[in-house]
Parts: structure tokens; sequence; C-alpha cells
């Protein structure tokens, strides 16, 4: 098991590294949105997740949040405009019942790998040597990078990826319950698999609009975990 900041951050980018290149290699003959390729993948994340546990749970850990914190109107009504989005603009029409089901189920693997990698191990480093507001915005740029090729390259993908990194960094740095923003995300992912539920759905630069609003909500609730601290000088 790791116990230094040091080995924790070797042991992700080599994680990271191997998982990268071991998905590329096994996925090469699979077009990425497919549901083969989707089938293959979640094993491979799970086993990303269960080898962080292995090695780094020392540094994975969840505070208990209250019912009253979860169900304030200046946090739920945010979480709730974010959770709205995918049912707004999306359309899987295109995709069979069957296929819808296992992404949202396949959403877990998903939420699970990614969050335990860039907030409960990255942003928590990071939060450490440069505080939360620094490691949050660090995080949100690594969570970026690592979708590409892996979203489709639009204005919309990737600005969701942004929003959504940056949205769900201030509720774990304020919280600092992994749990939490495990469920947003896996709800946010697998909500896209109810779509269409209007017919015709919103254009995506509603979306756009609606996650800014969210994500102004969550930082006017996250002002406290974001503001810099000052230090006292003591008595003169």
């Amino acid at each position: 098991m790791i116990h230094t900041d040091k080995s924790a951050w070797l042991t992700i980018l080599v994680v990271e590294f191997i998982f990268a290149v071991v998905t590329h290699a096994v996925l090469v003959r699979y077009w990425t949105y497919s549901l083969d390729a989707e089938l293959i993948r979640t094993p491979l994340r799970l086993a990303v997740v269960l080898i962080y546990w292995w090695l780094l749970r020392d540094f994975i850990r969840s505070q208990p949040i209250e019912s009253s914190t979860l169900l304030h109107p200046s946090l739920l009504f945010p979480l709730l405009l974010f959770l709205s989005v995918p049912l707004l603009v999306g359309d899987l029409s295109y995709m069979t019942p069957a296929t819808r089901v296992v992404y949202a189920l396949t959403s877990i693997a998903v939420a699970l790998r990614e969050e335990i990698a860039f907030r409960a191990l990255i942003q928590n480093l990071l939060a450490k040597r440069f505080g939360s507001p620094a490691a949050i915005i660090l995080t949100t740029l690594a969570f970026t990078a690592f979708h590409i090729g892996a979203i489709p390259l639009s204005w919309f993908a990737y600005g969701q990826v942004v929003i959504a990194s940056v949205l769900l960094g201030v509720v774990f740095a304020r919280t600092q319950n992994l749990w939490l923003v495990v469920c947003l995300h896996t709800l946010y992912d697998a909500l896209w698999s109810a779509t269409p539920v209007l017919s015709p759905p919103f254009p995506y630069s509603v979306g756009l609009v609606v996650l800014s609003v969210a994500l102004c909500g969550i930082l006017w609730w996250g002002c406290p975990t974001l503001r810099p601290t000052h230090r006292s000088a003591g008595p003169a």
C-alpha cells in the first residue's frame, strides 16, 4: 500500500498510462462508441478502481454529509438543473433499448473510475499543495484531456465535460463526500439513456446555458470553500 504523496502521484501516472495503452490496444479494432467497445472498457475501468483501492485506499476518503445540507435549496436547485440537461437536450433514439440499458448500467463504472481518480485522488493531492480553487482548475484540465478521443469533437461535448468537472470539483471540495459526486456523475451519464424525453429536444446551446446556470449556483454555494484563507499574524 502507498503512503506518501510522491508515491501516490507516481502510482496514478503509471496506472493511467497503462490504462491508456491497454485500452487503445484492445479497442483498436472497435468503433469508439460501439456497444462492444463499452463492454470491453467497463471491466478495464473496474480494474483501475480495484488497483487504486488496493494501493491508494489511504488517500481515498469520504466524509459523511448531512441530509439537511444535501436538501438545502442552495445546493439542491443547481444540482437538479445540472441533472436536467440530458433530459432537455438528449436524443439517443438511434440506439436500441438494450444498448441504452447497458450504457446506463456502465455509467456506474465510469463514475467510480473517474471520481476516484480525479476527485478523491488528483484533486485532493493538488488541494494539499495549491488549495481548492487551483486544484479544481488543474483537475478540470486533466479531466478534459482525459476525454480527448473518447467523446465527440464538439463545443457541447467538451463544454459539458469542463462545466461538469468544475461543478463536481466544487461539490467535492466542500463536502469531501466521494459518494455524492459518484452518484451525481452516474445519474448525469445514465439519464442520457432515457432520452429522448422531449420531441424535439432543445438544442445543445440551451444545454450549455442550463449547465452554466447550474455551475453559477454551485459556485455561489461553494464560496466558503473556495475563498482563500488568511493566516492570522498573531499578537504583536
